[in-house]
């Protein structure tokens, strides 16, 4: 136990000295400008930041309930809404979020649900996440693409690859659990030649291991299928949580300079962009390409110190604030189990 929390001390201390060493290179040169800016917010208009920050994990509560309840009819929101919270905190402070699902399918299980049932809801939770970031991410590059390959075109890249990672991903699974032989190409073909590659290591085992994951892939997409209320809901419900979650960075902006001209359009296709981009950078939090990303990307639209005063406020908001609020909620619950 000691040696586990020694490992999570050790990711924060990770996640601090990257944000340190990104915020310094991102204020660095605007530093009396960014001061300025945001000691002349009101700081009951950063609160609502802080507010709106906790949305998109109380929606994502919704979303858990209603998959629990597939199983569990007496699941509640505020048990869904604090596994929400507490996979934000555990994603938080482990390398590419390894360790969010972990700790929700503990909570879930604490709450009287199944530890197959408790993997279940989260595989289709992360089906209705990934499918409707593809399809968002898709409208946003159809729409955008033109525009900002010219404006951000140092960057726009990376979130070009990160698009067409997802892509694959899901598309892989899709095709995997609707045909055999999709299945048969992924383990008989790719499989062996990423083998031979030696990108992944012990053929047999990770051919059985993406079989087992087509099984139950397979299994969770039907009990999407035959329940149409839930998945329609669900798939409602997580767009409304990516666009809110999108829109805070246009928010800290007009709180800095309401004169500012970047529309809520352009903040919500930009702000994707870092979650396709960040997605992938191994360190917890993407501490440190967080940061630096966001700045690059915005100032391309606004001012670099605007830019870097409001990835102060965003970050703060979105990914340290949740951080206190996941460790609380995951202490309560402790708490609780305890007693």
């Amino acid at each position: 136990m000691a040696r586990k929390y020694r490992k999570y001390l050790l990711n924060f201390l990770f996640i601090l000295l990257f944000a340190i060493v990104a915020i310094y290179f991102s204020i660095k040169d605007e530093y009396s400008e960014i001061v300025d800016l945001i000691t002349n917010i009101n700081q009951y208009s950063i609160l609502i930041v802080f507010v709106i920050s906790l949305i998109p994990f109380i929606i994502e509560g919704y979303i858990l309930q209603l998959l629990s309840k597939i199983y569990k009819k007496d699941f509640n929101v505020k048990q869904g809404i604090q596994n929400a919270f507490i996979g934000g905190f555990f994603s938080g402070i482990t390398p590419l979020a390894s360790g969010g699902q972990f700790a929700q399918v503990f909570h879930l299980a604490e709450c009287g649900l199944s530890t197959t049932a408790s993997i279940n809801i989260l595989l289709m939770d992360f089906l209705v996440y990934q499918s409707t970031l593809v399809v968002y991410t898709s409208i946003v590059l159809f729409f955008k693409y033109a525009e900002y390959v010219l404006r951000v075109s140092s960057i726009f890249s990376l979130a070009i690859i990160g698009f067409i990672i997802n892509i694959v991903v899901i598309g892989i699974l899709f095709l995997a659990a609707k045909s055999s032989r999709a299945q048969l190409f992924v383990t008989d073909t790719v499989l062996k030649i990423f083998s031979k590659l030696k990108l992944i290591k012990n053929y047999e085992s990770q051919k059985l291991a993406f079989e087992q994951k087509v099984v139950q892939f397979r299994t969770e997409l039907k009990t999407l299928l035959d329940n149409k209320k839930v998945l329609i809901s669900t798939l409602l419900l997580m767009t409304l949580r990516l666009t809110i979650s999108f829109c805070i960075p246009f928010l800290c902006l007009k709180l800095l300079d309401r004169t500012v001209d970047i529309s809520i359009i352009d903040c919500i296709c930009v702000t994707a962009f870092i979650t396709l981009i960040t997605a992938f950078i191994p360190i917890p939090g993407a501490s440190g390409g967080s940061e630096g990303t966001y700045v690059l990307l915005y100032s391309s639209f606004v001012t670099k110190a605007l830019a870097s005063s409001s990835m102060l406020i965003w970050r703060f908001a979105t990914y340290y604030f949740i951080l206190v609020v996941g460790a609380v909620a995951f202490i309560w619950s402790k708490r609780k189990v305890k007693k």
